[in-house]
């Protein structure tokens, strides 16, 4: 009766994983105000893209711990960016109780890392802004290439439901 029990178990699992996830990114490509070193370095905030995760079907808790973006286009010596989490009700504004990390850069790699201070849970609609600090002169460069998330830093389940296709992000 045991080993029946166990089976049954076991064979139950893979229905109750069962889940419909979706990822959207939507480029934004908006100023969004001026860094706090501005007037030094004649930098500004840019709303690159939002990205929006949304999850039905499912009680499985699913958890962002780490996001990598690979840039594709001119040599990029360095790069920050910041990763928020947008409020349901409200317009986004890059806001420290909403932030979840600022990044690193991978020079070598042309990768920005955003590693989160604690792994966020995605709920059934959870949207992130990704804040990029640049100056007048990095806008030119941006528009020679486009950004491609690595699906491999995405949680596994959500990793499983995408369809096969890249997911990019192109300033013009």
């Amino acid at each position: 009766m045991d080993k029946f029990t166990i089976v049954l178990i076991a064979l139950s699992i893979p229905f109750s994983i069962y889940c419909q996830l979706h990822l959207n990114i939507k480029q934004e490509w908006k100023r969004i105000g001026t860094t706090p070193t501005s007037s030094r370095y004649e930098s500004f905030w840019l709303l690159a893209c939002t990205i929006e995760f949304k999850k039905k079907k499912t009680d499985i808790p699913l958890f962002l711990e780490k996001l990598l973006i690979s840039w594709k286009g001119a040599h990029i010596e360095h790069l920050h960016g910041s990763l928020y989490k947008k409020p349901l009700i409200n317009e986004f504004f890059p806001f420290q109780e909403n932030l979840l990390c600022e990044s690193s850069w991978n020079r070598q790699k042309q990768q920005i890392i955003f590693r989160l201070n604690a792994p966020i849970v995605l709920g059934a609609e959870t949207t992130l802004c990704l804040v990029l600090s640049i100056t007048q002169k990095f806008e030119s460069i941006l528009k020679t290439g486009y950004f491609e998330f690595e699906r491999n830093t995405l949680p596994e389940l959500l990793q499983g439901s995408l369809p096969d296709k890249t997911f990019i992000f192109a300033y013009r």
